[in-house]
C-alpha cells in the first residue's frame, strides 16, 4: 500500500502548499507540520478525494475505492467524525457489521473508549478521541490517515496511542498524522514534512525538553520552536541537542530523528 504525491498543490482559490512531493508506504508514518492555516487537513482531505487539487498527481496503490472497499484505511478527523446521535454501544456494533469483524473488546478496555448507551454527543472530547481512534483502528487497516488524534486526550491515553501506532508500523502499515503537539511528531513518525517550510532537509530531528530554551538560545543555535517542542536541520542533530540542553540546563525528555519527505 502506498501514496506518492508529485508536484502537489494544494487548496482552494489559491495554493495553501506547493509543489509536495513525497511517498508513503508501508513501515512509514509521515508527520504532517506547519502553522494554522499551511494546509495540514486540506492535504489530508486532498489524498482521501475529498477536496480536488489545484496541481500535480497523486497516485495510490491499490486504488482509495479497493482501500476502502476493503477496510485498508482507517481515519480520524479533527472533530472525531463520529454520528452524534447514537450511543457508543451503538456505533461499536455498527463498525463491526460494517468491516465484518468482531468488536474487539481489548482494545476498547485498552483505549479506554466509552460502551454506554448514551449519545455520543454527550461524550466529553476525550472520550470521543478515544472512540475515534478505536473506530480507526480495530479493524487493523493498512493505512491510516490520522487529523490532531490525541486532542483531549490524557497523559496515560497518549501513552497507550503511541504504544499502538508502533504495533501499526512495527506490522507494516503505513501513515500520515497531523499534530500540534511536538511530542506526537517525534514518537511515532519516520518522515516529516513541514507545510509551512518546504526547503529539502537531508537530516534533523524534533526534541523536547523540561524546560523552555530562551529564544536567544534557538536563535545561537538556529532551532525552530513547533508548538512544544523544538526542530533541528543539521547533519548532526544529537549533538546540537545535547549542547543546547547543557546551555539551557534542561533535560531532553523526547528525541527523534526525522528526515524530509
Amino acid at each position: 500500500m502506498e501514496i506518492t504525491a508529485r508536484n502537489l498543490d494544494i487548496g482552494y482559490d489559491s495554493p495553501l502548499a506547493q509543489n509536495l512531493d513525497f511517498r508513503v508506504g508501508p513501515g512509514i508514518t509521515l508527520g504532517l507540520i506547519g502553522a494554522n492555516g499551511s494546509g495540514k487537513t486540506t492535504l489530508l482531505r486532498t489524498l482521501l478525494g475529498l477536496t480536488p487539487a489545484l496541481k500535480g498527481d497523486i497516485s495510490l496503490s491499490p486504488s482509495l475505492l479497493q482501500m476502502q472497499r476493503n477496510s485498508e484505511i482507517g481515519v480520524v478527523w479533527q472533530d472525531a467524525g463520529l454520528p452524534f446521535n447514537i450511543s457508543p454501544s451503538r456505533w461499536i456494533q455498527q463498525l463491526a457489521k460494517i468491516h465484518k469483524q468482531p468488536v474487539d473488546d481489548t482494545l476498547l478496555k485498552l483505549i479506554g473508549a466509552p460502551v454506554h448507551n448514551r449519545t455520543i454527543r454527550s461524550l466529553s472530547g476525550g472520550e470521543k478521541q478515544r472512540l475515534a481512534i478505536y473506530s480507526a483502528l480495530f479493524f487493523q487497516p493498512k493505512f491510516l490517515v490520522l487529523d490532531e488524534p490525541t486532542v483531549g486526550l490524557d497523559e496515560s491515553s497518549r501513552e497507550i496511542f503511541y504504544e499502538l501506532m508502533q504495533k501499526h508500523q512495527n506490522r507494516g502499515g503505513a501513515a500520515i498524522i497531523t499534530s500540534h503537539y511536538a511530542v506526537d511528531i517525534a514518537v511515532v513518525t519516520n518522515q516529516i514534512l513541514n507545510l509551512s517550510d518546504q526547503t529539502p532537509l537531508e537530516t534533523g530531528a524534533i526534541f523536547n525538553t523540561s524546560k523552555a530554551i530562551s529564544a536567544e538560545l534557538l536563535e545561537r543555535f538556529n532551532i525552530t520552536r513547533v508548538t512544544n517542542g523544538y526542530q533541528i536541520k543539521s547533519e548532526k542533530p544529537w549533538d546540537i541537542a545535547t549542547e543546547i540542553a547543557i546551555a539551557a540546563n534542561v533535560e531532553i525528555t523526547y528525541y527523534r530523528m526525522v528526515k524530509n519527505a
